[in-house]
């Protein structure tokens, strides 16, 4: 039920194709045109939500990886779209110094987010980034302490419908096209008995997973559409740090701490963590030292909140910046 959210912009398509009686082949493309659509105004939507940052949301859309999966029937562009969406709409909250956070905007943005991790339950530690957001924002502490009940709430109750509750009714018992000696709870067990050696195995599997090397793979690959690797891959990642860089102005001061940039780091790489366990339960054989199943695609949607909080360094541009939106 949760993943076919994902699938509502491609269902608008389909549905105006079979109410003007379309025949399947044209029907087919009109649902994946309503999808890139979709996914076209959600990240514009973005985009003006932020007084400065639009660049950085534009580079991102426009990632090939993510136009490619917008373009065909898949919940990740979903994920993206509706994550960077979620957490502009926070930036913006940090971005006006003289606005406070009003209760309406919490809740609509809470919902947005809880929707964008619906098809991939695995992304809830993503919520915990609205704890970032000062007490300084909110009229009283008060209102602070109901807003970090609710971004915690979120948090809880995404964890509980999207991992928990499919798990304790017996729905991830392990992907068996990897074979038949996939068990989940077997892998569980081997765990807890061996935690030090998976302890290992997973952190070397995230030093390549992590590279900037497999970086191709959630930026530039099409589905086996093209080749190992392409020219433009170096020039794309040196625009989207350049973006990140530049791409600032005097409403990013607020964010930009050292102590935000370490806590966002670390969540993220505890996410990336989370989806290597969760593969290698339900992927990987037990006790093996390999993780199967781990596409680098999972790492997209956290891409936008990596660049917009960990690569501020504080490089204002305070004169050319409408040259720069140029």
């Amino acid at each position: 039920f949760f993943q076919k959210i994902a699938y509502l912009p491609n269902a608008i398509g389909l549905i105006i194709g079979s109410i003007m009686n379309l025949s399947y082949g044209i029907n087919f493309l009109l649902g994946r045109v309503s999808g890139v659509i979709c996914y076209a105004l959600i990240m514009y939507a973005a985009m003006k939500k932020l007084s400065s940052g639009k660049l950085l949301v534009a580079v991102v859309a426009l990632l090939p990886t993510n136009v490619f999966q917008a373009a065909n029937y898949t919940y990740d562009a979903w994920i993206v779209c509706m994550v960077a969406f979620a957490v502009s709409n926070m930036v913006s909250w940090l971005q006006d110094e003289k606005k406070t956070v009003q209760i309406k905007n919490i809740v609509l943005v809470l919902t947005i987010l809880a929707l964008a991790i619906a098809p991939k339950g695995i992304y809830f530690p993503l919520c915990l980034l609205f704890l970032m957001v000062p007490a300084i924002k909110f009229d009283d502490v008060k209102q602070y302490r109901l807003y970090v009940f609710a971004v915690l709430g979120t948090t809880l109750i995404c964890f509980l419908v999207y991992m928990l509750l499919p798990f304790l009714a017996g729905k991830n018992q392990g992907d068996t096209r990897f074979g038949s000696e996939i068990s989940t709870i077997g892998q569980i067990v081997y765990i807890l008995k061996n935690p030090i050696t998976f302890a290992k195995n997973l952190v070397l599997f995230l030093k390549g997973y992590l590279s900037l090397e497999n970086s191709f793979d959630y930026t530039c690959f099409w589905a086996y559409l093209t080749p190992s690797r392409v020219d433009y891959h170096t020039t794309l990642m040196v625009l989207l740090f350049v973006s990140a860089v530049v791409d600032r102005r005097e409403y990013d001061q607020l964010y930009n701490t050292r102590k935000v940039k370490i806590g966002v780091s670390t969540l993220l790489y505890v996410i990336a963590a989370m989806v290597a366990t969760v593969l290698y339960l339900s992927c990987s054989p037990v006790g093996s030292d390999v993780i199967n199943g781990c596409q680098p695609r999972y790492l997209a949607p956290m891409v936008f909140p990596f660049l917009m909080f960990v690569c501020n360094f504080g490089c204002f541009n305070t004169k050319n910046y409408k040259s720069l939106q140029a």
